[in-house]
Parts: structure tokens; C-alpha cells; sequence
């Protein structure tokens, strides 16, 4: 008989079965704000336990090496990871991205080896014309906990990729908001990816977490829209930030200014 094949696609629906074994992964969850069991289900968040390479033939492992869900060395690369898939237009899983739950681990942020594809909650700009963008894959699903379904993440403050810029304008989309981490890091990758996506013709919002909650409590230290969730925050505030904020236009970068 054929070996049954294994793929990007039925190891993230193996991990997402995986997740709702593990008290450990769900109150990992849980403690970073994210309680909507339909937003895990709806995204395919999952969790690798170890238990794969017990499921696996020798040659589904060799397939696995190749797509660096196996390490070189026999090791699940994504153990003790809640995980994240990243699909396609097409709703087939490209990519992975890993956040252990761990907190000794020396490397707390996983993906697969080589070249970055597709973007997280990739449907999202089809559908929308303003989008967000986020730093992480974290902050993403924190602002969909919130009630914001126009939101995508990129790989990092540097991770802003061509293939992000060609689904932009693909997408139609016309506003892009840059909702990056409230640090030095975050202020210099708004800044530079604001100059680079007003060249392509995009407007642009820059806004930072609220530094209060939706009741007016005051919210110290949020760095973070993950931080904002967590510290009881609510859409209403973001939503105030968003609509208040004047985007920076095309024409008005280049030194025409049309009243």
C-alpha cells in the first residue's frame, strides 16, 4: 500500500487536534488573552506535544526533514510550541510559525526553514480595503480576540516581505495601518515601512496601543496590542485611535498638497 502522504496541511490539522489535549498549551493561551475557542478552530492554532514522530513512518519523516517540520537530527523542530499556520489564498498551509511555551527556552519564536510565504489571516485584505498590520502573529489574533477582522501580521519589525506588498496591492487595499510595538524598535520600522508603502501609492496610519482601557483606566506600560488585550483593553479605544488619526497621503509625501 502507498505510504500516506504528509503535508504542511494535515501536520497543522494534527497539531490543532493536539491542542485541546494539552491544559498546558490552553491556558498558555489563556493567560495571553486569547479565550475564543472558535478563534482556534477558525485559524487551526495547535500545539506540538512530541507526539509526531510516533506517528510517522521512515519515509513521511524524510518528507518531514525536507519541510523542516523534522529537524536534521530526528528532533520535532516545533516541540513545546503553540503553532500557528500560515495559508494561502488558496487555504493550503505555507508556513508555520512556532511561540514556545517554555519560558527558559532560549528561542521563544519558531518558523520553517527557508523563504517566508503567504501572510497570516492572508483572506483579510480581500475583503477589506483599510488593513492593519502588526508585528506579530500574536498581536494579530489579539486585535481578532478584540473584534478586528481587518488585520494582518508581518515577520517581525524587518519581516515586511515583497510578497506582503504584492498582496497590498493585488488586494486593493487603500489604507494601510501600521500598528507596530510602542518601542524604539517599533517607532524606526513604522517609520521606514510608512515612507516605502506611501511610494507605492498606499495612505498610511501610524497608531500605538491605547494607553487606556475602553472603562478609562489607565493602562501603564502596554507595549503591545497582546499587552493591551491581556491588561483589559477594548476595541473601543482602538477603534477611536484609528478613525482620529490622520493618514499620511501619496501626493503629500512628494510635495504636493491638493485643497
Amino acid at each position: 500500500l502507498p505510504v500516506p502522504a504528509v503535508n504542511l496541511s494535515t501536520i497543522a490539522e494534527y497539531y490543532h487536534k493536539r491542542l485541546f489535549d494539552n491544559p498546558k498549551a490552553f491556558e498558555y493561551l489563556k493567560q495571553r488573552g486569547l479565550r475564543n475557542i472558535q478563534i482556534f478552530s477558525r485559524f487551526q492554532i495547535g500545539f506540538a506535544d512530541g507526539s509526531l514522530l510516533e506517528k510517522v513512518g521512515k519515509e513521511q519523516k524524510k518528507e518531514l526533514i525536507k519541510q523542516g517540520i523534522i529537524t536534521e537530527k530526528g528532533r520535532e523542530h516545533f516541540i513545546n510550541c503553540i503553532t500557528f499556520p500560515i495559508l494561502d489564498e488558496m487555504d493550503t498551509v505555507v508556513g508555520m510559525y512556532g511561540r514556545s511555551i517554555n519560558p527558559k527556552a532560549k528561542v521563544k519564536h519558531l518558523y520553517l526553514k527557508g523563504k517566508r510565504k503567504s501572510v497570516f489571516n492572508r483572506k483579510a485584505s480581500k475583503v477589506y480595503d483599510e488593513m492593519i498590520l502588526t508585528e506579530s502573529i500574536i498581536d494579530c489574533l489579539s486585535l481578532v480576540e478584540l473584534g478586528f477582522e481587518n488585520v494582518q501580521s508581518i515577520y517581525g519589525t524587518g519581516g515586511f516581505t515583497d510578497e506582503h506588498l504584492t498582496i497590498l496591492k493585488d488586494d486593493r487595499v487603500k489604507t494601510v495601518i501600521l500598528a507596530f510595538d510602542a518601542d524604539e524598535a517599533g517607532a524606526e520600522a513604522s517609520l521606514k515601512l510608512k515612507k516605502k508603502l506611501i511610494t507605492e501609492g498606499f495612505q498610511v496610519k501610524v497608531i500605538s496601543p491605547p494607553s487606556q482601557g475602553g472603562d478609562g483606566q489607565r493602562l501603564e506600560g502596554v507595549k503591545d496590542w497582546n499587552e493591551y488585550l491581556v491588561s483589559g483593553g477594548n476595541a473601543g479605544p482602538v477603534k477611536s485611535i484609528i478613525e482620529k488619526t490622520e493618514p499620511f497621503k501619496p501626493e503629500e509625501e512628494k510635495g504636493f498638497k491638493v485643497e
